[in-house]
């Protein structure tokens, strides 16, 4: 059953709310409005420098994406915080720092997670506390979740009701009618039509998910650069062909799924920039994405002949001792490639607003 309740949830955290208007005004488009930024290089590969030029409003778009993830994310906690307690849980920040505990030992040994707070800390002036607690905040609805499972699993027992029927209920009013995230601003999220403040770790925790959302980004054309650059080095290409039928079925769908054209809309003033300047990049993100996959069809490739190689030379007595094992699977030795190709990437302006 709790597994049932949670797959509802995270299902209906997949579309955003706040379509609904609760009569406050939109946030300022020069609040995050990013300057051209053309000609700035942004990732230094090994055989590659990559600029903003025709990924700009793609890496834009991605952190402010984030950004309401983020307060999306707040606003339903606040919410579950505020109705379980009235339904008898008793969530308790001592008890989730226990339980989130783990997680910050693994984050401070972790390279992924140094990458993010190296970028928070030289570009975006937080302090590695700052950043630790930003981190942190990011699990307290996850802490919540078995909470309001809980809950719902014993009210439906209480009143003889199925608590899957309870619990649909409640996600349903809680993300279409009590929950606007594309109001509020940078420092508020409106919750039952009323704007409720961040508080200070709440508001670390939306820039934290920004850069992360952004650096993600940065990191998908990273890894398509490297490989575009790999095979265009051996003249293997791949297929574009479907390039603009690709393009034409994602704008239709972002424009004709209303939570997703409200969100798209609300980004795009914020960030002052049109839909036409975004879609024309969707040409070079898809044609990036070409390459990653050619590259993993190429590697796949590869690994079957290694394998066919190790197998063949494990038979030959003169070359046993010197077989080398190949990459336990064809994902290991692509991820390998990609590794190697894309070398340890150094991003570099990831904050251009500040400079």
């Amino acid at each position: 059953m709790k597994t049932k309740l949670l797959s509802l949830f995270a299902a209906a955290l997949l579309v955003l709310a706040g379509c609904s208007s609760s009569g406050t005004p939109a946030p300022d488009a020069s609040d995050a409005a990013a300057k051209d930024v053309s000609g700035m290089i942004f990732a230094v590969l090994p055989h590659a420098v990559i600029t903003y030029d025709g990924y700009q409003h793609y890496i834009d778009t991605a952190q402010e994406s984030g950004v309401l993830s983020a307060r999306a994310s707040i606003a339903y906690a606040t919410l579950i915080e505020q109705d379980i307690r009235a339904m008898g849980q008793a969530p308790s920040r001592e008890a989730f720092a226990a339980e989130v505990a783990p997680y910050l030992e693994a984050a401070s040994k972790d390279e992924s997670y140094q990458s993010i707070e190296t970028v928070l800390i030289r570009d975006y002036g937080m302090t590695h506390e700052e950043a630790l607690s930003a981190f942190t905040e990011g699990f307290w609805l996850q802490y919540l979740m078995p909470l309001l499972q809980d809950a719902f699993i014993a009210q439906g027992a209480a009143g003889n009701q199925d608590a899957q029927t309870l619990f649909t209920e409640y996600v349903t009013d809680l993300t279409q009618n009590r929950v606007n995230v594309l109001e509020g601003g940078d420092d508020a999220v409106i919750l039952d039509g009323e704007a409720v403040a961040l508080t200070d770790s709440q508001k670390l925790y939306v820039k934290y998910s920004g850069v992360y959302s952004r650096l993600e980004a940065m990191d998908t054309i990273v890894t398509g650069v490297a490989a575009r650059t790999e095979l265009k080095r051996i003249g293997r290409e791949p297929d574009l062909s479907s390039i603009a039928d690709e393009k034409a079925a994602n704008i239709e769908a972002l424009e004709n799924i209303p939570e997703a054209a409200a969100q798209y809309d609300y980004i795009f003033s914020r960030l002052g920039i049109g839909k036409e300047a975004y879609y024309a990049e969707m040409d070079n993100i898809l044609e990036l994405q070409h390459y990653y996959y050619e590259l993993s069809t190429y590697c796949d490739e590869q690994y079957e002949q290694l394998i066919q190689q190790f197998l063949a030379d494990a038979q030959d007595p003169e070359k046993q001792a010197d077989a080398e094992l190949p990459p336990a699977t064809a994902d290991d030795y692509f991820y390998g490639e990609l590794d190697r190709l894309a070398g340890d990437p150094v991003f570099l302006n990831t904050n251009p607003n500040a400079l």
